[in-house]
């Protein structure tokens, strides 16, 4: 799976960990100073158009080749309220939703029914006696 990029800086580090160069290689070959090579890719600066064309030179595209690499982040889920959805669909969805939670309450205590049917037939209808096990640190201990 191929990892978005969200900026240019995202762009210009796949581009660079691509040819597998260092900022120190790619700041050689671009004549753009390191310290802001680096801050473009953590989108920590601003840059200049003039910065980004000599960065895309050296990849062979430009800068404007390099902002169209950028893709936009998925958008945020939004709660069902936040969409202008017709009422009767907000109503359904609404329906589903207690109907699943209504249907899921009758399952847990269907099997709980179910546990205690188990207990009666096995002959567990009180607690079981007291464990047997031995406590180590009784002083008067087997």
């Amino acid at each position: 799976m191929v990892d978005p990029v969200f900026t240019v800086g995202d762009v210009l580090r796949k581009l660079r960990k691509d040819k597998r160069w260092s900022i120190r290689k790619l700041a050689a070959e671009s004549g753009v100073g390191r310290m802001t090579i680096s801050d473009i890719e953590r989108n920590q600066s601003n840059y200049q158009k003039e910065t980004l064309e000599a960065l895309a030179t050296v990849f062979g595209k430009t800068g404007a080749e390099l902002e169209a690499m950028v893709m936009a982040p998925p958008p945020r889920l939004r709660r069902v309220g936040d969409y202008d959805l017709a009422p009767e669909w907000v109503a359904f969805t609404r329906r589903v939703m207690r109907l699943t939670r209504l249907a899921q309450g009758a399952m847990n205590m269907t099997l709980l029914a179910f546990e205690d049917a188990g207990a009666i037939q096995r002959g567990f209808t009180h607690p079981p006696a007291e464990s047997t096990a031995v406590d180590p640190d009784t002083p008067n201990a087997p």
